[in-house]
């Protein structure tokens, strides 16, 4: 799938609607959206998304690392592509999409830069230990540029 939105654009998408919703809270924007969240076994599968009677739902396996991280993904694949029609199954992370827009919501540039001398040194996985986020999440904004600024500029 190419993507028809650009780094930039998901994350002024994202900036909205914290503004707006005065959150980045995952879970409160999911009950804010009407979108209800379960946890189940999905067996190798991380989540799903679908709609069952008119209602979105997310589920979560028991037992995903980065459950919010998760969460966020999944909205912002809602947010992007979601077709109401279709229940979609994620085995990872693969809409580069979602992964912006999860990476956006739970790691802004402010939190990066107040904590920038702590993490400047790091390697791209520690980093993603610090702020507890998977490693691609990491990688958006190692690659991303805000502001005109190059947020890690050892790399």
């Amino acid at each position: 799938m190419i993507s028809i939105f650009t780094q930039e654009a998901i994350k002024e998408e994202v900036k909205m609607t914290v503004s707006h919703y005065q959150t980045n809270n995952v879970y409160e924007l999911c009950n804010r959206f009407r979108i209800e969240i379960f946890s189940n076994n999905l067996g190798k599968s991380m989540g799903l998304l679908q709609y069952y009677n008119n209602q979105p739902l997310i589920h979560i396996h028991t037992n995903a690392p980065h459950k919010k991280f998760s969460i966020a993904y999944i909205l912002g694949y809602f947010s992007f592509n979601f077709d109401p029609d279709n229940s979609v199954l994620f085995d990872g992370l693969e809409n580069q999409e979602a992964i912006t827009f999860a990476t956006e919501l739970l790691l802004t540039d402010e939190m990066i830069l107040a904590n920038l001398n702590q993490v400047r040194k790091l390697t791209t996985g520690e980093i993603a230990k610090f702020f507890n986020l998977p490693v691609p999440a990491i990688q958006i904004k190692i690659n991303g540029i805000s502001d005109g600024r190059i947020l890690f500029p050892h790399f």
